[in-house]
């Protein structure tokens, strides 16, 4: 039967059988409806083509050389997952009762709010315009601290800015 010798070549052997699960999974995954078109196409024509592979090295080749190839072992893992991961968002989670009363709740409760809304707006005629912008007084330094003189000592006051005045004679 081919290479479907497990005493004389089990690594052949499993390579086959890897190749022949591959591609039926890869097919059957093609028909997850939630992928996309692309991704279904890719999947249907790996999957025929590791099929088709897998069966010719199995029953066909008799003698010769079988190319391993390294993405036979990494891309049906990689588009298997995929799959996977689009049927589990396609499948979605459905609320409990208790979540679905609450989200009634929230929907009620927009819609009241919504109406009082447009009765608040229909009352005053006219929708209110947002607050305008009130600009903030600019930031004032506090003013230096002012001590109480201490008995036999005058209180300190601050000097006045002078210019420098040259000495005459200097």
């Amino acid at each position: 039967m081919g290479n479907l010798d497990f005493t004389n070549q089990p690594g052949i052997a499993w390579y086959c059988v890897f190749l022949l699960i591959s591609g039926v999974l890869l097919v059957v995954s093609s028909l997850v409806p939630a992928l996309a078109k692309a991704n279904r196409s890719v999947n249907f024509i790996v999957g025929l083509l590791f099929l088709a592979y897998g069966g010719y090295v199995t029953f066909i080749q008799q003698s010769g050389t079988v190319i391993i190839f390294i993405y036979a072992f990494i891309l049906p893992f990689i588009l298997i997952a995929n799959s996977v991961k689009a049927w589990n968002a396609g499948k979605g989670i459905k609320p409990t009762p208790q979540q679905q009363a609450m989200l009634a709740q929230q929907r009620a409760n927009q819609a009241q709010y919504a109406a009082w809304q447009q009765a608040q707006a229909q009352s005053q005629g006219q929708m209110q315009a947002p607050p305008q912008y009130q600009p903030q007084p600019q930031y004032q330094p506090p003013a230096p601290p002012q001590f109480p003189a201490q008995p036999g000592i005058p209180a300190r006051q601050p000097a006045p800015f002078a210019a420098p005045t040259e000495t005459p004679g200097a």
